[in-house]
């Protein structure tokens, strides 16, 4: 869908119980204004991460190495897929193509395609992307027609109980009910 679309349908967006999704954010990693020239090192806003899995470092990350970019956190990080371009400190405006880039891993995921994904931030005509068939991040024509991904703070898995376990609640609570009935029933047999 184009941009503005996304928008509306994620701002909108009831699910699980929850009404505040939103499309994902991100930040410069120099505020207050975004680095538009291309690295394969996350030293720019547009382009390539590295990848880490432990958290320390990965995706793109301000000067106290807080993460700014939301999908750039779950691609480099969390799912620990690999950029199209190998970082390189030594020359972050290159790009050799890395092998096994891109959305190898989707984790827990169903149906995470290996697209471009709207982010919530505009720019004039444009919105920043976030590519996750390649790991890189930079901006679209808002015109274009994009993935979009609903997302929300917190852990949403924590605050709502899976679909097995609500069953199996569910269904122990019968049984205590009809137990007591049947207790109910036998003592007022007895009387």
């Amino acid at each position: 869908m184009i941009w503005a679309n996304a928008v509306v349908w994620a701002d909108n967006l009831v699910f699980g119980g929850f009404d505040d999704w939103r499309l994902p954010t991100l930040g410069p990693i120099a505020p207050p204004n975004f680095s538009t020239s291309l690295s394969n090192n996350a030293t720019t806003d547009w382009g390539w991460a590295k990848t880490t899995t432990d958290g320390t470092d990965g995706g793109w990350r301000d000067g106290a190495g807080n993460p700014v970019s939301e999908m750039g956190h779950m691609f480099y990080v969390n799912l620990g897929n690999l950029g199209l371009c190998t970082p390189n400190d030594a020359d972050p405006g290159s790009c050799i193509t890395q092998t096994g880039s891109g959305l190898a891993d989707t984790g827990l995921f169903d149906n995470l395609q290996s697209g471009v994904y709207w982010s919530r931030l505009e720019r004039i005509s444009s919105a920043w992307i976030f590519s996750f068939d390649n790991g890189g991040q930079g901006t679209s024509t808002k015109i274009n027609e994009r993935f979009a991904w609903a997302v929300r703070s917190g852990d949403v898995a924590a605050q709502v109980v899976p679909v097995p376990a609500a069953a199996w609640l569910l269904c122990s609570g019968v049984m205590v009910l009809l137990g007591l009935g049947r207790r109910a029933r036998r003592h007022s047999a007895l009387r």
